[in-house]
């Protein structure tokens, strides 16, 4: 079998129709919100499948698996750039309420706005102009890998 490489240009996808063989580009929603709305979405924002991802973490303890699972979704929503803790901008984390020590009732209760200092992994903030409203989406529609990273 030959591969054939095709990189879109920037800002497009590349589309290809199983029955045409014809390959087409489309272009991108401008907003990550509207980019992101399932778990192969993050996993193809970040280059990778979701089987390439479970056959890296088999056989490690389900908390890593879902914690690096986390730090793809901030990436995703971060659009691969990593927070600047010297511009002065917000950056966001958010809290949440566990609840029971079974995770019954686990829900967002808060986020974390830090102006100066770090008190979480550099890599699990949101950042950008629309931070927090990026980090309010992954939580809306990831709340349950949330919990999972949280709770295992």
């Amino acid at each position: 079998m030959k591969t054939l490489k095709i990189i879109p240009p920037n800002g497009q996808e590349a589309c290809f129709d199983k029955k045409t063989g014809e390959i087409t580009f489309k272009e991108l929603p401008k907003d990550i919100k509207e980019r992101i709305n399932s778990i192969e979405d993050i996993f193809k924002l970040n280059g990778t499948t979701e089987d390439d991802f479970n056959r890296k973490w088999e056989g490690f303890d389900p908390y890593h698996k879902h914690h690096e699972f986390e730090l793809l979704m901030v990436s995703a929503y971060n659009e691969g750039k990593m927070p600047n803790f010297t511009d002065g901008t917000d950056k966001y984390y958010p809290i949440f309420n566990m609840g029971s020590p079974s995770g019954v009732g686990f829900s967002c209760d808060d986020y974390g706005l830090w102006r100066s200092g770090s008190h979480v992994g550099a890599r699990q903030v949101f950042c950008g102009p629309n931070a927090k409203a990026n980090m309010l989406d992954a939580v809306k529609k990831f709340l349950p890998q949330y919990k999972d990273s949280r709770t295992i």
